[in-house]
């Protein structure tokens, strides 16, 4: 990639995003804006010290879920935090928009500082860099050409994908989230869209967004704060705000993705299906409705169960499960996928 194509807009830039060429730690100059979730903003950018292109990941919230804006202050656009009846929700307290935003900054920063330790895992988007500037947080990742497997999926009219092919994308993705798991952390926003298959002659998927990861406590735990995730991925306890977060909740992120790709269905909405559940209706998102045979389902579906208790604790008793079944299955269904577990990298 040369230096034009980072500055290059393809489509609407994100009102809420910096302007384009803003100077960040005096040596990446932002370009077009990768994409925008709940908390914040992934800038392709271009490191003037080192002549190529980078990643950036800024924590700047959804101004529509949040109010929040930015202001110029001696040229710099800063975040307002100034307005006094921003106000936020946090486990059923109220407390000031500001001193949320600035306990996220220090959790956000704290956070890009472990993910230096994934330099060397491999699926993993690597880290370079980290720092704070404009009242706000950033960390730089090598940029990895390709789409995401959002993109994937959309670009091939949103049809249920082979097994084999879906085992390739999402296999290296559970042993990568075992090693953050392993690591103290969860991701807490997996989905198709932070999965990058990378234009390269071995084909490599890359987990590249962490901007939601977070610390397990000494219980391999997290308190439930806030709602976070992109909902229709996000597990029950982080759209409840009732249980607490663990390996298991993006257990059952990387499930709902698998529902997705051999289904061609979005993800039902947890908080729904939960709903609907209490009140004696069936489970709208199941995949046995959906033609798998009946053992692989049944590994499925107690990834993707509405309660924590229901689901696999680890991602590696899930990848584990799925493994023997695919092992150890003689249906035509899956014949070819031994194949893709057969390779050193895959097994392991």
């Amino acid at each position: 990639m040369n230096k034009n194509e980072v500055f290059e807009e393809k489509k609407r830039r994100d009102a809420s995003a910096l302007p384009l060429r803003t100077i960040l730690n005096g040596r990446y100059e932002v370009g077009r804006v990768l994409g925008r979730g709940g908390f914040g903003i992934t800038y392709l950018a271009w490191d003037v010290r080192y002549d190529y292109p980078v990643a950036i990941k800024e924590f700047f919230p959804e101004p529509n879920q949040t109010g929040i804006d930015r202001k110029v202050v001696h040229g710099k656009m800063l975040p307002d935090l100034d307005i006094p009846q921003k106000k936020i929700l946090i486990n059923g307290q109220v407390k000031p928009f500001a001193q949320f935003f600035q306990e996220e900054v220090a959790n956000f920063q704290a956070e890009a500082k472990k993910l230096v330790a994934f330099r060397k895992v491999n699926h993993i988007a690597t880290v370079i860099d980290d720092f704070t500037q404009h009242n706000t947080a950033y960390y730089v990742m090598e940029y990895y050409q390709g789409q995401s497997l959002w993109e994937a999926w959309e670009e091939q009219s949103m049809q249920p994908w082979s097994l084999q092919k879906t085992i390739m994308a999402l296999y290296p993705m559970m042993k990568a989230l075992e090693k953050v798991h392993a690591k103290g952390l969860i991701h807490r926003d997996f989905k198709p869209h932070n999965v990058l298959l990378c234009q390269d002659e071995a084909e490599e998927v890359v987990l590249i967004d962490f901007g939601l990861a977070k610390a397990l406590g000494n219980r391999g735990l997290v308190s439930s704060k806030a709602a976070l995730g992109t909902p229709l991925y996000a597990p029950y306890e982080q759209l409840s705000v009732i249980y607490e977060h663990g390996p298991y909740s993006d257990v059952y992120s990387v499930a709902a993705t698998f529902y997705q790709l051999l289904t061609g269905s979005l993800p039902v909405l947890a908080t729904d299906r939960e709903e609907r559940v209490r009140h004696g209706q069936p489970d709208p998102m199941q995949f046995l409705e959906k033609g798998l045979p009946k053992n692989l389902k049944t590994v499925l579906d107690k990834a993707i169960a509405i309660y924590p208790k229901d689901r696999y604790a680890t991602m590696h008793e899930f990848r584990y499960a799925l493994k023997k079944y695919l092992v150890s299955s003689e249906e035509r269904f899956v014949m070819d996928v031994k194949e893709v577990l057969a390779q050193p990298q895959a097994v392991a």
